[in-house]
């Protein structure tokens, strides 16, 4: 997603079918891209935003949005609600959601008018997950790593873990479903559990989980199933051997639900990881900056994200790696 303040006329920048309505939030779809205007009546700035990571199916929508005075004139902002109770709900979908609350905290965050909740004055510095399909001398020796699994022949793969152990690196294990119990169990064949943080969900049908957990002492995270109606019921379930819940900000959740679940005590023990999905840099930015939220609030700053695809923004020097971890910008540096 782009997010980009104008103030007046001082900055020319030219996007397809755009319509800038004062006061309001003016959609247009066409092909896979949707954009989203605000100009503040006050001030003239302008909010501007484009989605083009998924195809997106939205009727044409309006709707009010503050002004920069009635937002001042707000004694708090609930950040727990859809565009954080600042607009009606407009019932989008999570991503198109999660984009419009990213461009109200760039605005909020250029007035300087970000909640406490969120400005925790202290530099957003996040442990960030690295994807790995092998184990060499290039890949680093400690930190979080997440490793695809059930991919080759349950022997191989059971001697790649291996390669890890002597290693200060935790493993996060993915099987996209796609395992047996037999399957699963020949893969850890002398693993220890204290090498593998999690395993998310490994299994087709999750009720499987419970033939599995019986004989072993690893602990499961919850992805998919975190978005699907079977929710509550899975949860209550497995609760106590749920060690994660994985969440997609940008794709299926939005960033007041992050909020929403941080305070929910029902998962003050469950650890809140996020995931990305493939976003530009202006999203990896946000989800850095809810991942440092996250740590803080829970006390564990080093509770790695998994923003693998972070790497390639380092490539083109958009973000600067501190040792395992990732320095965020503030919430509005790729919208200047």
């Amino acid at each position: 997603m782009k997010i980009l303040i104008e103030e007046g006329s001082t900055r020319t920048h030219y996007f397809k079918n755009q319509i800038p309505w004062k006061g309001q939030l003016y959609t247009e779809t066409y092909s896979k891209e949707l954009d989203f205007f605000f100009i503040d009546n006050t001030n003239q700035y302008q909010i501007l935003g484009e989605v083009n990571q998924l195809p997106l199916f939205w009727k044409d929508q309006k709707q009010s949005l503050p002004t920069e005075l009635e937002l001042r004139n707000l004694a708090c902002f609930d950040l727990t609600k859809p565009y954080f109770n600042l607009i009606d709900d407009l019932k989008l979908d999570a991503n198109f959601q999660f984009a419009i609350e990213q461009a109200l905290l760039a605005f909020l965050d250029i007035k300087n008018l970000l909640p406490i909740y969120i400005n925790l004055n202290s530099t957003p510095l996040v442990e960030v997950s690295a994807l790995q399909t092998k184990f060499d001398d290039n890949v680093k020796t400690r930190g979080t790593q997440k490793l695809k699994i059930g991919q080759r022949d349950s022997i191989a793969e059971n001697e790649l873990l291996k390669s890890f152990t002597n290693t200060d690196i935790k493993l996060r294990l993915d099987a996209n479903r796609s395992l047996s119990v037999t399957q699963l169990e020949k893969i850890l064949k002398d693993i220890p559990a204290s090498l593998i943080e999690y395993i998310e969900e490994p299994f087709l049908d999750i009720n499987e989980w419970q033939t599995f957990n019986r004989r072993s002492e690893f602990k499961l995270a919850l992805d998919e199933t975190v978005i699907e109606n079977n929710f509550d019921v899975i949860f209550s379930k497995f609760r106590y051997s749920i060690k994660a819940l994985i969440l997609k900000p940008s794709y299926n959740s939005s960033i007041s639900n992050i909020f929403k679940l941080l305070d929910n005590d029902s998962f003050k023990e469950i650890d809140l990881v996020l995931s990305s999905s493939y976003e530009p840099a202006q999203s990896l930015n946000t989800l850095l900056h809810l991942g440092h939220i996250i740590n803080k609030k829970r006390g564990n700053d080093d509770l790695a994200h998994g923003l693998g695809t972070i790497t390639q923004m380092q490539q083109q020097d958009l973000f600067s790696p501190q040792g395992t971890k990732v320095q965020a910008y503030t919430f509005s540096h790729f919208s200047l």
